[in-house]
């Protein structure tokens, strides 16, 4: 005879029961989350990546990462292995970041600028690209011949010009300075009678571009090798100024961007500074944007506390190591409330966290204080123009 449990026996089989599912499920959310944190543990010495886009294998950005590299595996053997990539520069290395084909980059602020006005327009999430810090100033520097004639951009049209390779930082910059000369930048491939140009070898390297450009017309009859194309000018955008000057200045010279053109470029876009610079016997007011370090947010292997580590290297470390190189093509880094000026991008939260830590004047990066900071450069130089104006009607 099967006698059946009474009331307070089921009541206490069925709390034993609930007990037992409860320790079970407990056990297995353990276990998940346990899984979950090795995840995002580095998968150890040797096996962890984390990727960096620069640019040219022979260009600043690489060595700049090559710097970062040393560092972190100086700091720490346990640190992830960072990977340097060779890219097609500022363009490509943000395409990068969101395509999530690499975790940090070396980016043109003005190129990322541009870019992130791309990225809201598609509806894409903020928080995807994080600053980490302002490296250095990139000047926009246009050369041409010793001897040549060309004294301003507008006398480039219909010329044999070097921008830099396809998607760079260097080919935007050129394209944008041309264009606001009024160098039609769409129809150079086809014609050049009218004011427009002919581009030259694009898988060129700057250096390649400035010897052809020395070598003059004896490149098209023979030279060394009989198949390069004369160039007539070069844009070259680096964190030095005419770099290697003994090696160049008997062939070279900079184009200077006149006041109208300096205008019309600070007006439409905000991003860019302006500086007066002495090369040897000339002074030549140029454009400069600045190359900052940026990672990404979202789904990233990097974790908080290595970001924390990173940026400290940077700030602390990073300047001294930079100058010791041989191939820092004489480019100075920022330092001190530089290495967080002018950036058109919030910072990650733990390099916030470290500058403020440090006590460095961190302002909100916003679009509007570019754009009112340009309002304020443009109304100055329109004011130096009205007045030499004056002054020659004057006399």
């Amino acid at each position: 005879m099967i006698r059946r449990p009474s009331g307070k026996t089921a009541l206490a089989l069925l709390a034993c029961l609930t007990l037992m599912s409860l320790a079970e499920i407990g056990r297995a959310d353990e276990d998940a989350k346990k899984k979950s944190c090795q995840a995002l543990q580095p998968a150890g010495p040797g096996n962890a990546t984390i990727s960096i886009a620069t640019g040219s294998p022979t260009g600043l950005y690489q060595y700049t990462a090559e710097r970062i590299k040393f560092l972190m595996e100086e700091a720490d053997e346990s640190a992830p292995r960072l990977e340097v990539l060779h890219t097609g520069g500022s363009g490509d290395n943000v395409d990068k970041l969101l395509a999530g084909e690499v975790e940090m980059a070396i980016v043109q602020s003005d190129i990322l600028f541009g870019r992130l006005e791309e990225i809201e327009s598609c509806g894409r999430a903020d928080g995807e690209i994080f600053a980490i810090a302002s490296l250095f100033p990139e000047y926009t520097q246009i050369m041409v011949a010793h001897d040549s004639d060309v004294e301003n951009v507008i006398q480039l049209a219909g010329r044999r010009l070097f921008l830099g390779s396809i998607g760079s930082g260097t080919e935007v910059n050129a394209k944008m300075v041309l264009g606001l000369a009024g160098i039609d930048v769409d129809g150079y491939e086809v014609d050049n009678d009218g004011l427009d140009f002919e581009r030259v070898n694009p898988d060129l390297n700057s250096t390649e571009a400035m010897e052809l450009l020395c070598r003059g017309p004896a490149a098209e009859e023979g030279g060394t090798d009989g198949a390069s194309p004369a160039i007539d000018a070069v844009f070259r955008v680096t964190g030095s100024i005419f770099p290697k000057l003994d090696r160049w200045q008997d062939c070279l010279k900079l184009v200077s961007l006149d006041t109208e053109l300096i205008s019309a470029i600070l007006g439409e876009y905000p991003y860019y500074g302006l500086t007066r610079v002495q090369v040897g016997d000339q002074e030549v007011d140029m454009l400069y944007t600045r190359a900052v370090l940026v990672a990404r947010g979202l789904d990233s292997k990097l974790r908080d506390e290595q970001i924390t580590a990173l940026t400290a290297l940077i700030v602390e470390k990073l300047p001294a190591a930079f100058q010791k190189g041989k191939r820092n093509q004489n480019a100075v880094l920022f330092r001190g409330a530089k290495t967080v000026a002018g950036l058109p991008i919030d910072f990650h939260p733990e390099a916030r966290k470290h500058y403020e830590h440090e006590d460095v004047n961190l302002l909100k990066s916003n679009r509007w204080k570019w754009m009112i900071t340009a309002l304020l450069l443009w109304v100055t130089i329109a004011a130096i123009k009205m007045h030499t104006g004056s002054r020659t009607q004057h006399e």
